[in-house]
């Protein structure tokens, strides 16, 4: 029997999600630490409830590439 729990969705990946970032959930969304051309660092969102990603959300500290940022829900 086909669910079709499974689509595909079109989005533009101008981001990078490291293979060791494995993100933290909140209220529904899921946040992830990425990076755009040039190494600049932003939060990443996804709204499981629109089955969408946000729009980039800058950080409040200024991120390097060599930088480590870790992201935690309390």
């Amino acid at each position: 029997k086909n669910s079709d729990s499974w689509r595909l969705l079109d989005v533009n990946t101008d981001w990078d999600i490291g293979y060791d970032n494995h993100g933290v959930s909140l209220k529904g969304n899921t946040y992830w630490y990425a990076k755009v051309a040039g190494g600049v660092g932003f939060l990443l969102c996804f709204d499981f409830t629109r089955e969408r990603f946000g729009p980039l959300m800058p950080l409040p500290f200024e991120c390097f590439s060599d930088d480590a940022v870790i992201l935690s829900s309390v």
